[in-house]
């Protein structure tokens, strides 16, 4: 608590006081950083292939079969569903790089129309993208359903617009409420 006063009491303009490891107050300049210049980081602790990925063997196949699928034949989407920190979100991470490809994410309650029209935008250039909704079963109904000849076809029901193709990966808790909501979108 003292430091933190002290801190605050020097700390005008650029220069504040701290304590060093010999218990003595000095003064430092104040580092500024500039959001430009700030670059998050990888999820450095977070397994970033299959290799890296442990446990969960079946989904392991599972998912490697599908990407060899994406590789050759077409896009596949994923429904990731399991209880909260078995590393649904991380398999989804995996999946883009296994496939180097840029993953836009989202969670479902906070999905809008507008977040889709602007990954539809964003995915008609260079590799296909991967859409991620965390927590898929608070989508909206109507965004669901709007997203059904989508992800089945890749048209835009607006005027049966051809879309370019992308990766559905949708990871829930609540597998059962998915089914309720949006039985058509799990068969998709």
């Amino acid at each position: 608590m003292i430091s933190g006063i002290l801190e605050f009491i020097c700390g005008f303009g650029d220069i504040i006081c701290r304590k060093d490891e010999n218990n003595k107050y000095i003064q430092q300049k104040k580092e500024i950083y500039h959001p430009q210049q700030i670059i998050p980081k990888k999820y450095s602790f977070r397994p970033q292939t299959l290799n890296e990925y442990i446990g969960q063997q079946r989904a392991k196949d599972l998912v490697n079969l599908n990407l060899h699928k994406v590789i050759s034949i077409k896009p596949v989407h994923f429904l990731i569903n399991g209880t909260q920190g078995h590393g649904k979100s991380t398999l989804a991470y995996i999946i883009a790089n296994q496939l180097d490809f840029k993953i836009h994410t989202y969670i479902g309650g906070s999905f809008t129309m507008e977040n889709l029209k602007q990954f539809l935008m964003e995915n008609e250039t260079g590799k296909p993208h991967i859409l991620f909704v965390d927590e898929v079963h608070g989508l909206e109904k109507e965004i669901g359903e709007f997203m059904y000849p989508i992800l089945e076809d890749f048209i835009l029901p607006i005027h049966n617009l051809k879309i370019r193709p992308f990766i559905f990966i949708g990871a829930t808790t609540e597998k059962n409420t998915l089914i309720k909501k949006f039985s058509p979108l799990v068969d998709r």
